[in-house]
């Protein structure tokens, strides 16, 4: 079984799924000579210490002795072919598909005694759609192979390469392994039906599953098949499943982190790229990194200390590594990067940075452009991002939402409005965008509101749509008003201070929300901010005039003042704050603060009897009468109610862990 993710190469109906990663046909970088020992001595005493610990399981340590001798490697003498075999056993070790790769173009025969190698070659060949060139690695393993059910799949692959789908598919149903072995087939057979027949592709990775449950890949596979089919939540446990069966996996984690990016958690995303920047890393980790540094938050990691990994991407990550702060693009920078050119069809980051820099310099005729001719909107990053901008620009520059004239061919569909999935989760400033675009006749007469007008031609429209987007780095560095017009809608203002609180701090974000226009909804934030600094006593200022109103607003302010009170023991005015709140005292979240204090008093018996009156529409009274029935031994509530929860939340690890006790208590009696 190989060790590396297989690669997501399945043509359904003719069409890829996933973008394969495109590996050069011919080495980028030549074998720096970074010296190497001065006598045969220390040479010899080098390369057993450098074996002695890829035995011992020590790769990065071993390659940090590889290294140094890099010069005679180039060479190709005698010993040179051995610190090359050592130097492919530790990229193999750590699993650095791409940097073997860039071995064997440079040195094929060194591999000929390598299958595990080989193999990892192979599918990042296969990856690459570089059919001829896994002919060349394929023939000489022909008859010799070790590994044959790894061969295999990635025969039926090149099948699938070169678009036979179905003489794959037979090719796959041909033969069968025994036991472990099988594993590779049965996905394969489940990844090309999982579009048309997705229970059929789930029978198949179940058959995977009981014949090996420790496989990474068909936990990772289960999670496509579950996101394909909506069942979101199942697909996150999956993915989670996967890394944790193989914690050290890049691939499997970027997967993780690219499910993450699809559903917009931009945070989680970022984190887990930012988590494996460090050796053993790989360059379209720290490239994914650092562009997302600069779209959502800036991430505290010193980039210029760490070492960039060697790859292709590697001359694209120092551009991006050494733009100014707030600096989108270096036009005349990245002219100088050979072969620079490539990256703008291959690296969607390339467009993003181009299209931002446009907008921030106020450009919007050629933002409109890059728009029109993103080669990447078949796989945008945002889709409906890219639709409302150009909608915005559109309108800017040519009066309309008319953007027939200016929509991209490229994308995989006709029209944004058109996909139903999407507009679940429209922003609503997107769909008041779209709602425009669509209602408006050719020739009839745009009716804007005032307040929608305001921001459009505002030079802060960009923010607006970047702050609607969460991509709040970016709205913060297109953001140049020290206060929104008072004519703009309260939204904007309220998802800038946001952004300010998540990437600058509270501070920043308390100073700029006090000179906006003071709606209630930003009154209650700068309470939320004050609370966060731990200046209570500036909230309870702000909120006691808000708590007052029978709104959801007061309700909320109300409820933040309790929280106060509580955090102070001063419970009685924690009560009476609620009691006197119109809305809060009928609410759930009024019932369980007021349970909350009965405790804190020590009134269990009231405690149990206000979380009793409210645990079917509460998962904090769930969690309490849950604990309470495990410790009274009353199972049965104990699991029902413990069952409820989960069902809210698929994912919490605590709550399966409690499942899993009531269970064995309950097999014990």
């Amino acid at each position: 079984m190989r060790k590396s993710v297989i690669v997501t190469l399945i043509i359904i109906g003719g069409a890829l799924i996933g973008l394969a990663v495109a590996y050069n046909p011919y080495m980028k970088e030549k074998f720096k000579n970074l010296g190497f020992a001065n006598n045969a001595k220390q040479e010899a005493e080098d390369l057993q210490k450098a074996k002695d610990l890829l035995y011992n399981g020590k790769p990065d340590e071993a390659l940090s002795i590889i290294h140094r001798h890099t010069g005679e490697i180039e060479k190709q003498t005698e010993v040179g072919q051995q610190w090359m075999a050592l130097l492919i056993k530790a990229n193999v070790e750590t699993l650095n598909k791409q940097q073997l790769l860039l071995l064997w173009e440079h040195s094929p025969q060194a591999f000929k005694d390598n299958e595990v190698a080989s193999l990892m070659v192979a599918d990042g060949l296969i990856a690459g759609a570089r059919g001829k060139d896994y002919q060349k690695l394929r023939e000489p393993w022909k008859g010799h192979e070790t590994k044959p059910e790894a061969w295999f799949v990635l025969d039926a692959d090149e099948l699938l390469l070169d678009g036979k789908r179905k003489e794959a598919i037979d090719f796959l149903n041909s033969h069968s392994f025994q036991g472990k072995a099988d594993t590779d087939r049965l996905i394969r057979l489940a990844l090309l039906n999982v579009l048309e027949q997705p229970k059929i592709a789930w029978d198949y990775l179940t058959l995977a599953y009981t014949k090996d449950p420790e496989n990474p890949d068909i936990r990772s596979f289960r999670a496509k098949i579950l996101e394909t089919v909506g069942k979101n939540n199942l697909a996150l446990s999956e993915y989670v499943a996967a890394v944790q069966v193989a914690p050290n996996n890049i691939y499997l984690k970027d997967q993780l982190a690219e499910f993450y990016l699809r559903h917009k958690q931009y945070q989680s995303a970022l984190q887990v790229w930012t988590e494996n920047l460090n050796a053993p890393s790989i360059d379209f980790i720290w490239l994914k990194a650092l562009f997302w540094n600069k779209m959502i938050t800036p991430v505290k990691y010193d980039w210029q200390a760490a070492k960039i990994p060697d790859g292709q991407l590697k001359p694209l990550v120092e551009y991006i590594l050494h733009l100014p702060q707030g600096q989108f693009w270096d036009k005349a920078a990245f002219e100088k990067i050979s072969n620079g050119s490539q990256y703008t069809k291959t690296q969607q980051a390339t467009f993003w940075l181009r299209l931002l820099s446009a907008l921030k310099n106020q450009n919007d005729k050629e933002a409109l452009n890059l728009l029109q001719y993103n080669p990447f909107a078949p796989v945008s990053w945002d889709p409906q991002l890219e639709t409302a901008l150009r909608r915005i620009l559109q309108y800017r520059v040519h009066g309309s939402f008319d953007t027939a004239s200016v929509s991209n061919p490229l994308e995989a569909h006709p029209n944004d409005d058109t996909q139903s999935q999407a507009e679940k989760n429209t922003p609503p400033f997107f769909a008041q965008l779209q709602e425009l675009a669509t209602s408006t006749q050719p020739g009839q007469s745009l009716r804007i509101p005032e307040d929608l007008q305001s921001v459009l031609t505002s030079p802060e429209a960009f923010t607006a749509a970047f702050l609607a987007a969460g991509w709040a780095e970016a709205a913060i560095e297109l953001h140049n008003a020290t206060v929104f017009p008072s004519t703009f809608p309260d939204w904007v203002a309220l998802d800038y201070v946001k952004a300010l609180r998540q990437n600058s701090g509270n501070a920043d974000a308390l100073d700029f929300a006090h000179a906006q226009k003071q709606t209630p909804e930003m009154v209650l934030l700068i309470g939320e901010l004050d609370i966060a600094s731990n200046n209570t006593d500036a909230a309870l200022t702000d909120l006691a005039e808000l708590a007052k109103t029978d709104t959801d607003i007061g309700a909320k302010a109300a409820w933040m003042i309790s929280l106060i009170y509580i955090d102070k023991t001063k419970y009685d005015e924690a009560k009476e704050v609620i009691l006197n709140q119109p809305r809060l005292s009928k609410e759930v979240l009024g019932q369980e603060t007021l349970a909350r204090i009965a405790l804190l008093e020590g009134d269990v018996e009231e405690a149990d009897s206000m979380y009793s009156a409210i645990v079917k529409d509460s998962s904090e009274a769930k969690s309490y009468l849950a604990r309470k029935a495990f410790q009274n031994k009353n199972w049965k509530k104990a699991k029902e109610l413990t069952e409820d929860l989960l069902k809210q939340y698929p994912n919490n690890a605590l709550l399966r862990e409690n499942l899993k006790k009531i269970e064995e208590q309950q097999k014990g009696e």
